[in-house]
């Protein structure tokens, strides 16, 4: 099974670090990098990497391209597999403020994905989309051993997606169920 971020973190285990976007300048003002600044000890002006019990990856601001971008995975990674030990949960990294899209993101985690100490984010599975449009592209161009290409790679990303959407909706009724026994057990009190 592959190894899910959960979509709203609030806590974390001592061996386990939070992953965040920020801005190239390390200021952090919004989403996930205030977030880890007020809670895991993430350090204002600080661009990249461990900071108490966070990680930033700089996705906007500056010059950061695509090509920067997947630099800073790939330090990510490095530390990542030097760090068995730790738990990395990561985050839609660049994808909220960083103006990213998750198809265009989740193959830079690609090395990462194969670390059993990291943890992507759902929407990183959804990857499908990117590979879906790469197939048209080819399409259109007349190169159908690449669309062929492309088209079982967005294949392959829909069954991942679908088996974790399975996962979430028991996870789901679970969650409701123990609800309504709570609800239960205090209409009785």
């Amino acid at each position: 099974m592959k190894r899910i971020t959960p979509e709203w973190i609030t806590s974390l285990k001592e061996n386990e670090i939070f992953v965040f976007g920020c801005r190239n300048s390390g200021r952090h003002f919004d989403g996930a990098s205030c977030f880890a600044l007020d809670h895991f000890g993430a350090i204002m002006g600080q661009r990249e990497g461990r900071q108490g019990q966070s990680y930033a990856i700089p996705t906007i601001g500056g010059t950061i391209d695509k090509k920067e971008l997947k630099e800073s995975v790939a330090r990510f990674t490095e530390y990542a597999a030097e760090h068995p030990e730790l738990t990395f949960l990561v985050t839609p990294v660049g994808c909220g403020g960083g103006g990213w899209r998750p198809w265009m993101v989740a193959p830079m985690f690609r090395n990462a994905s194969k670390l059993e100490n990291v943890y992507l984010p759902l929407e990183f599975l959804k990857k499908a989309e990117g590979y879906q449009r790469e197939a048209a592209y080819y399409t259109k161009k007349g190169k159908i051993d690449s669309a062929k290409t492309y088209t079982r790679y967005a294949d392959s990303a829909m069954d991942n997606y679908k088996t974790q959407m399975r996962y979430a909706s028991q996870a789901d009724e679970k969650a409701a169920q123990y609800l309504r026994w709570a609800a239960d057990a205090l209409s009785k009190h």
